[in-house]
């Protein structure tokens, strides 16, 4: 908190103060694993990167053996970011490649890269059989091993229908035919024939008219 004084008020406000402090010097540093190897394609061009820290910034160098490269040529090309381009890779660029770095402070620091190509290749200067590297093989699966279809894109997975339920019909019931009633004998049945006003003995307390001369019944 900073006060100011301004025309008899005085007056509270915030500021930020940025110091700037002068770095510390630092030998120069190169960032890489020992013992690394970049495999190319002959005819193709490459870049080397050399990643180098430090203060004040290194310089930095390339070197074949005990000759340095050349800033810009032909064949090679020292870029600003410290990278080194090999514009068409041949027989004669592979082996190592050394980035130097130094900025005035301690020793020089150093990391060496190693350039290999994919062979074979037919020369007659077996020296550079070294730098080549067989050619990958088509790794081989077990006949056990079951081979997926690829799935061609946009890739749109396909949900399995549901097993449907077996449908169940009711048990069919066969038509039965009505028992067989033999016939029953028609009983014969003999009329009675009545004259006269005679009144038959059967017929119970039956009515019937006098003036009727015949009575026919059952």
């Amino acid at each position: 908190m900073i006060g100011l004084l301004h025309s008899g008020f005085f007056l509270h406000g915030c500021m930020s103060l940025t110091i700037l402090v002068e770095p510390t010097s630092r030998p120069a540093e190169v960032i890489g694993e020992d013992k690394t190897y970049v495999v190319v394609t002959l005819g193709a061009p490459t870049v080397l990167q050399c990643y180098a820290v430090g203060w004040p910034p290194p310089a930095v160098t390339w070197w074949r053996g005990d000759r340095m490269l050349p800033l810009s040529s032909e064949q090679f090309e020292q870029r600003r970011d410290h990278s080194l381009l090999i514009r068409s890779v041949t027989l004669r660029n592979l082996g190592p490649y050394t980035c130097q770095a130094y900025n005035g402070y301690g020793r020089a620091a150093s990391w060496t890269v190693t350039v290999q190509a994919v062979g074979p290749v037919h020369t007659s200067d077996p020296s550079y059989n070294e730098y080549l590297v067989p050619p990958p093989k088509k790794p081989e699966t077990p006949d056990t091993v079951t081979h997926t279809e690829k799935p061609s894109y946009p890739y749109r997975p396909v949900r399995p229908s549901p097993h449907p339920q077996p449908r169940t019909r009711p048990p069919v019931v066969q038509p039965t035919s009505p028992p067989k009633i033999p016939p029953q004998p028609v009983p014969e049945v003999t009329p009675r024939v009545f004259t006269g006003k005679q009144r038959p003995q059967s017929m119970g307390n039956l009515k019937y008219n006098k003036s009727e001369v015949m009575i026919i019944g059952l």
